[in-house]
């Protein structure tokens, strides 16, 4: 209980630390002993986006390791929202050194349900002995983190040959 003299003012603080990304109501009761003025309402709403930023892509890095000249390797890269909410992936590109990489996906604008997961299949294709790097740009609605990088690297050697002379 706190004692307020005629004129005087009380802050209140309200602190919100949400266990969960969730949006959440509250309402605060204030009693008094004013036969003018018994009560008073405060009604409060927070909303926890998330402790980061809407998506999380996994693997965090793409390395086909050595793929055969003339052949082909795949590798899905998951992008899973973690908030409450629908997220957007809005576009995907490769950067820099990409000519030997593809993607296979639906085409952005993708919408990403709040806890569900869009895949995206990174490919590589070696055509002659090379170590290729490129990152896989994914541009998101995400006002935390928009844009995410993945490195991703493939390579094409030949085999070595050890001769041992007997």
């Amino acid at each position: 209980p706190a004692a307020l003299a005629p004129g005087a003012s009380l802050t209140l603080r309200f602190n919100y630390r949400p266990l969960q990304q969730d949006t959440e109501h509250a309402t605060f009761r204030i009693t008094t002993d004013d036969p003018t003025f018994r009560a008073l309402a405060i009604t409060v709403d927070g909303a926890a986006l998330g402790s980061g930023q809407c998506f999380q892509v996994s693997p965090p890095q793409v390395d086909f390791g050595n793929v055969p000249q003339g052949s082909s390797a795949t590798v899905p890269v998951t992008i899973t929202n973690r908030w409450s909410a629908n997220c957007s992936i809005r576009s995907l590109s490769f950067g820099p050194g990409a000519s030997l990489f593809h993607l296979s996906s639906a085409p952005p604008p993708i919408t990403v349900p709040a806890g569900a997961s869009a895949v995206v299949i990174v490919g590589f294709s070696p055509a002659t002995t090379t170590v290729a790097t490129t990152r896989l740009m994914i541009e998101t609605d995400d006002p935390i983190a928009p844009r995410f990088e993945v490195p991703v690297r493939g390579v094409n050697e030949l085999p070595s040959l050890c001769v041992t002379p007997r």
